[in-house]
């Protein structure tokens, strides 16, 4: 008990000396990105990429597919592919802010686990949800902290750091998250063409693209193309398509690169009105108004 108490206390330590301000940051370890909040938040539409979300202090609550879950230390959240989630941060303070590591998890470095530990001849190919919560192994943790411990010096960095993060991935793949990871390293699973679908989304969000064009490139018909999408991501290709053009269209205001006349049709709306409309429905308020929310929100935090 008191060997997890202490090492529950080194990565808070450790994570808030990697963060000392507000935000979601990259660290020197690539692959690896921190955040910290030091008060709860209101919920925020984000679009989590393929990741391990793992909670050092506080609570996080994440919609998807409809349904809530919270998650906090103890836990962890992994997403195997750009997933539209509903996020929000239920317990922060200044005295205990919010922390969070988040490990990318890449398609490539599964498969080359599968590959050496014989699961890719094991794993059945099959339409999994790639949203997973699972409870923390205390191996998991010791991982995480040891990574950590790489920010302290440049060589470990280049040398510990990537097999350590290897080594996470290969604990989540052995554990019950396995099912869902092993998918998306399995090269012609559902998972797997229906994540080839979601970067062809992301790349080409503003062009018309039918249903039947996307199920070809996923290599199914356009009925099994439908329900093996929803399996994974939790809604439709064209619910998803939506939500990835409203929060591109948010990122351009956000980054002054756009106006809110302008951005809904940049990112393929044809109508301004019905962009101002999904818009408001997606993120609580039309454009302008989100928009000087962020900016005080970025204002009080710095």
């Amino acid at each position: 008990m008191m060997k997890s108490v202490n090492l529950q206390i080194e990565l808070i330590e450790r994570t808030l000396n990697a963060i000392p301000n507000e935000g979601l940051v990259p660290s020197l370890i690539k692959g690896l990105q921190i955040a910290r909040s030091n008060s709860p938040t209101q919920p925020t539409p984000v679009m989590y990429q393929p990741c391990l979300c793992f909670i050092v202090q506080g609570q996080k609550t994440a919609d998807f597919s409809g349904k809530s879950f919270p998650y906090s230390p103890g836990q962890y959240l992994v997403t195997s592919v750009s997933l539209p989630v509903m996020g929000q941060i239920t317990e922060a303070s200044s005295e205990a802010p919010y922390l969070c590591l988040i490990l990318d998890i890449e398609a490539a470095v599964i498969h080359d686990l599968m590959n050496l530990s014989g699961m890719t001849h094991t794993t059945k190919k099959q339409s999994k949800s790639a949203f997973y919560i699972g409870e923390v192994h205390p191996d998991l943790s010791d991982a995480f902290l040891r990574l950590l411990r790489c920010l302290d010096r440049d060589q470990d960095r280049l040398v510990l750091a990537p097999m350590i993060k290897r080594e996470i991935l290969y604990q989540l793949l052995h554990s019950r998250c396995g099912d869902v990871l092993g998918q998306l390293g399995l090269l012609d699973s559902q998972t797997s063409r229906i994540s080839r679908v979601l970067h062809r989304l992301q790349t080409d969000f503003a062009a018309k693209l039918s249903m039947d064009d996307l199920a070809k490139s996923a290599g199914m018909s356009a009925s099994a193309f439908f329900h093996h999408f929803k399996e994974v991501t939790g809604i439709s290709p064209l619910q998803y398509q939506k939500t990835l053009r409203l929060q591109k269209a948010r990122e351009l205001l956000i980054a002054g690169q756009s106006d809110a006349t302008t951005a809904g049709l940049e990112v393929g709306y044809e109508s301004v009105s019905q962009f101002n409309r999904e818009y408001s429905r997606l993120f609580g308020a039309p454009p302008l108004r989100d928009l000087k929310r962020a900016r005080m929100q970025v204002s009080q935090s710095t």
